[in-house]
């Protein structure tokens, strides 16, 4: 979710992702609105694998986000750091 000023209005942008644990933002497709890119699904377990996906807003911000899946990968908190700075890299 996020929270709008003045009055903090609550708006979903995904019920598609659980346990999400970190994200990053940046313009990856460079047309002047940041993407998400979220790290979710991911558990104390190591033989569970997370998830990398992709939110990116419509027309309505305000509206819930396109998603979508680009990755999964081993549970460890450097591999998802890495994983993050690589989408946001990726716009540089």
């Amino acid at each position: 979710v996020w929270f709008e000023n003045p009055y903090w209005s609550r708006h979903v942008i995904t019920r598609e992702a659980p346990r999400m644990v970190n994200l990053a933002a940046a313009d990856v497709d460079r047309d002047g609105i940041p993407e998400l890119a979220l790290a979710y699904e991911f558990s104390t377990n190591r033989q569970n694998s997370g998830k990398i996906g992709i939110l990116k807003a419509g027309k309505d911000p305000r509206e819930p986000w396109t998603f979508r899946q680009i990755d999964e990968l081993p549970m460890t908190p450097d591999v998802v750091l890495k994983a993050l700075q690589n989408v946001k890299g990726s716009a540089a």
